[in-house]
């Protein structure tokens, strides 16, 4: 969503997922392209450079152009980590850093709605929705019994990667729920911080054309009784913030 508003600045081109292992044109076509000429050892080492070309080839740089991919935390992840020093530090935002990258960090503070939207997803298959498309809304089940640890695995890669980024001088966090207004359309204070970090007029176009879904949460989870108890004994317990209890009732 974020992306695809950003887009609709002339400077901005949107790439999308470059590192999607299912795009025909993406990184990995590009690195078995260089396989394909040549196994030298050591090409693995060379992927951020493979990177870097097929972005060049997607987007021929300009002088005021700004490419814009989309980087999910298990891409990032693929090249692990290498020691700098004593520092154990994530490849990916390393190459990032080294390169003078700017970076768009979202964040999703509602971890129960993520994973209700992840759960709703699989089973409508609808990744986005435009507005006026006809929506398929379908009640899932969670299950309290792994709810903690999913919340948790969530909650430590948000601060993993935040670690991870705070040594960048270039980085705007951006929070997914702070995107929007009550009716589910875009508010513009996050996108103005975007744009003075970028050097943008801010011209951007947020009219309608994604929302997010908007029921509550507990006409979505039909087992939500149970799934609510367990956050309370989370917050209670001291395991959650408390602003889950207000997440239960959003």
């Amino acid at each position: 969503m974020l992306r695809q508003a950003l887009a609709t600045h002339p400077r901005v081109r949107d790439l999308g997922e470059v590192m999607h292992d299912k795009r025909s044109n993406g990184f990995y076509a590009e690195l078995a392209g260089e396989l394909a000429k040549s196994a030298t050892a050591g090409l693995h080492n060379r992927w951020f450079d493979i990177l870097l070309a097929t972005i060049d080839r997607l987007a021929p740089p300009g002088d005021d152009t700004i490419r814009l991919v989309d980087v999910k935390y298990n891409m990032a992840l693929n090249f692990g980590s290498t020691f700098v020093g004593a520092d154990m530090l994530n490849t990916f935002a390393l190459n990032l850093r080294r390169h003078k990258g700017a970076l768009i960090h979202v964040v999703r503070r509602n971890k129960l709605a993520l994973l209700t939207s992840i759960a709703v997803v699989g089973r409508t298959g609808q990744w986005q929705m435009k507005h006026g498309d006809a929506r398929r809304f379908e009640r899932v089940e969670l299950n309290p019994a792994t709810l903690t640890a999913r919340i948790a695995a969530e909650e430590a890669m948000d601060a993993y990667f935040a670690a991870q980024f705070a040594r960048m001088a270039a980085t705007v966090t951006v929070v997914y729920e702070d995107m929007f207004g009550p009716d589910g359309t875009f508010v513009r204070v996050p996108f103005d911080r975007v744009a003075r970090r970028f050097g943008l007029d801010g011209a951007f176009d947020l009219s309608p054309r994604l929302t997010r879904q908007g029921l509550p949460l507990a006409d979505t989870i039909s087992n939500f009784d149970a799934i609510a108890a367990r956050i309370e004994n989370l917050v209670a317990a001291g395991s959650l913030p408390a602003r889950y209890l207000d997440y239960l009732r959003s």
